[in-house]
């Protein structure tokens, strides 16, 4: 059985550089990342979280949620992400789905969860905000690759259910990203998505494993403005968000340092022309929360018209498409097992190819096309 330390000390053997987190707060460097790591770490250790613990992290994006993140991996626990707009209704069938033993939130949050739930709430900022003197208080618990290590809630046809995926996979999906789209050590990406969406924690992860520096801006920051205050060279973004990025007048001569924008879900190819117009290299992205975020996408080495399609896939994954048009997807990036209402566990297909319900064509390059998509805003 294959075993790390934790994500975060594998990524500083990794990396020649350590990572950073750039926040409205200031910059949070490699070394005090550790140590807030660490003691939160030892709080959840304190309060009883132990290896294979499922925690429910209700959050807005802030410096809090990697921090939260990798103590919670530290402590062999499964982090199960949930949106804290949805209606009480909404979020009691996940956090029952996920049979966690605590609830991260925010302060104003803790009493809504605490009324809907018998299970204990605790402030992110009571958690994250203490940094103990001199060593850690706990001890790291040694992980597998096989470790479950996020549970993401989806809701289809068939019912809502909370998708399993191991530490293997997140890390897959990073290398393998990382392999297409070069991230090094002095670049910056926006994390301007919310948190319970599976590729916030894989653009964590792609930090980590470079060295580059995650930036959070402050939650009512305009998309431009936030791209031109911080410098940022990779943004992921939905159709809408490009969409409104282009309405805003922004161009490269504004905007020097964005070398790449990911988008996730099916941009109009209009919109990519405008876009490729004012000098942006624009990557449509094929993912799926099934396969850990991305599964296809334009490489840095893929001209405009390969950039007019998500592009070839990813190293670590698998597609193809039936003589129906539906795609399929397989890989070390595939989710290990999934709770779906009424039943215990259901888990992927025997034959290794999870069906999407998306259609699509991949041509003779490998260039994969997409016809339609289930979730076209890219919510993944």
């Amino acid at each position: 059985m294959s075993t790390i330390r934790c994500p975060l000390q594998e990524a500083a053997q990794i990396s020649r550089h350590r990572p950073a987190v750039i926040t409205p707060e200031g910059l949070l460097r490699f070394g005090h990342l550790e140590q807030c790591v660490g003691a939160t770490a030892g709080i959840l250790q304190t309060i009883g979280i132990r290896p294979g613990d499922r925690i429910v992290l209700a959050l807005r994006p802030s410096w809090r949620f990697p921090i939260v993140v990798m103590a919670a991996l530290r402590r062999a626990a499964v982090i199960c992400p949930v949106d804290p707009d949805l209606p009480d209704s909404l979020l009691v069938r996940s956090i029952r789905l996920a049979e966690s033993t605590l609830i991260i939130s925010e302060g104003r949050w803790v009493s809504r969860f605490s009324r809907m739930v018998d299970i204990a709430a605790a402030d992110v900022q009571r958690l994250t905000g203490v940094v103990y003197p001199g060593g850690e208080i706990h001890r790291p618990a040694m992980l597998s690759l096989e470790q479950p290590a996020t549970m993401y809630f989806v809701s289809r046809a068939d019912g809502h259910r909370g998708i399993i995926h191991t530490i293997e996979s997140h890390y897959y999906s990073a290398v393998g990203a990382n392999l297409n789209i070069r991230l090094r050590s002095n670049d910056r990406w926006l994390l301007n998505m919310p948190v319970h969406v599976v590729s916030a924690i894989g653009v964590l992860f792609r930090c980590l494993l470079s060295g580059a520096t995650l930036v959070i801006p402050e939650e009512n920051d305009p998309l431009c403005e936030a791209l031109e205050k911080y410098a940022i060279t990779h943004v992921s973004l939905t159709p809408r968000q490009l969409s409104e990025l282009l309405a805003a007048q922004c161009d490269r001569r504004r905007l020097p340092s964005l070398r790449h924008i990911i988008v996730r879900g099916l941009p109009a190819p209009e919109e990519l022309q405008r876009a490729e117009s004012r000098g942006f290299r624009v990557h449509p992205c094929y993912g799926r929360t099934e396969m850990a975020s991305q599964v296809a996408v334009s490489s840095d080495c893929d001209g405009p018209l390969g950039r007019r399609t998500p592009g070839r896939v990813l190293p670590y994954r698998r597609l193809r498409v039936d003589e129906n048009g539906n795609i399929c997807v397989s890989g070390r990036t595939l989710y290990s097992a999934c709770v779906v209402e009424g039943e215990q566990r259901a888990v992927p297909p025997r034959d290794g190819w999870y069906r999407t319900g998306d259609r699509g064509a991949l041509d003779a390059s490998g260039y994969l096309t997409i016809e339609h998509l289930e979730d076209p805003e890219g919510c993944w």
